[in-house]
This record gives structure tokens, sequence and C-alpha cells, in this order.
């Protein structure tokens, strides 16, 4: 059997339609002949069926068992924020609110789920005073942490680098 395409079309979209569509029905008509050889009908076999879904169900418990250890392992979040609160970049949506309830002083929500069990907490100021401001972080927890900057004894304002670390 010989077919004869004569398009008006560039040689490379020719050979792209050869290449793509011809396996395709190729496939498609191997697939049909299948069906009715295997079942007498064109319906698909009980078995082919059964076995696909059992690859499925399969690749569903692996892919449940690779979260369950991704979940335990601890990840690494990291943030910097503004003078005045604003986050300006983080690693994914793990921040879900800042409160800048005084002078040097941030509350940080996390987003739900973002830490099971109260994290690690790292805090930098970010700036080039010298001696640079201090910054203290407490009261953390699974959903909060709260950070106090100071320089010397006095509450400063100054925007700051966090990384949190946990599950």
């Amino acid at each position: 059997m010989r077919f004869t395409i004569d398009l008006e079309m560039t040689p490379r979209r020719r050979r792209t339609l050869l290449w793509t569509c011809v396996p395709a029905m190729v496939l498609s008509g191997a697939a049909v002949a299948y069906a009715q050889t295997t079942t007498g009908a064109t319906m698909v076999n009980d078995a082919v069926i059964g076995t696909a879904l059992n690859a499925l169900g399969q690749a569903v418990a692996t892919l449940q068992s690779q979260v369950a250890v991704l979940q335990a392992a601890d990840h690494v979040a990291r943030a910097t924020l503004t003078s005045g609160g604003t986050v300006v970049s983080q690693t994914g949506t793990w921040i879900r609110q800042v409160n800048h309830p005084a002078t040097g002083r941030f509350v940080l929500t996390f987003a739900p789920m973002a830490f099971v069990d109260p994290p690690t907490c790292v805090t930098t100021p970010n700036t080039s005073d010298s001696p640079p401001p201090l910054v203290g972080c407490y009261a953390v927890t699974s959903s909060s942490v709260t950070c106090q900057t100071a320089a010397g004894t006095a509450p400063v304002d100054v925007g700051l680098s966090i990384v949190c670390v946990g599950r």
C-alpha cells in the first residue's frame, strides 16, 4: 500500500506530520485489532484493565511512601523583611503574615503546616551599620516567632534576614 501526500507545506512540516500522525494511526489501529481479537468485540479485556489498575495502585502507594519521607525530613525556609515588616522575598509561602507592633519588634506568623514542630530560626540584620543592631528571636512555636532588634538598649527598626529549619 502506498500513500502520496501532496500538500503545499515545507519539507520540515511534512516530516513532522508524518512522524506524528502515521505512528498514531498505526497504534490506534493495532489497539482496535488487539481488542477485537482478545475479546471478540470492541470491548477491552477485563484482565488488561485489572493489570493497569494494579500498576496504578502500586504507583500511588510508592508516591505516598515518598511523601511520608519528605514530610518527616527537615526543610529550610528563608525570608527577607524590610524595616517596616514587609516580606521582600521568601522561599515558598511559609510566612503568612508579619505584624510590626512596636519599634524593632516583628511577629512572624507561619502559614498553616509550614512547620509541624517549633523550628530553629537564625536572624541577621540587613544593615551596613557598624556595629550592627542585635537581633533576638523568642517565643518560637510551630505557628509563629517573635524577633526584636536593638542598637544597644534602644529598639530600632531594621530589615531582617531570617532562616528557619524544621519539619
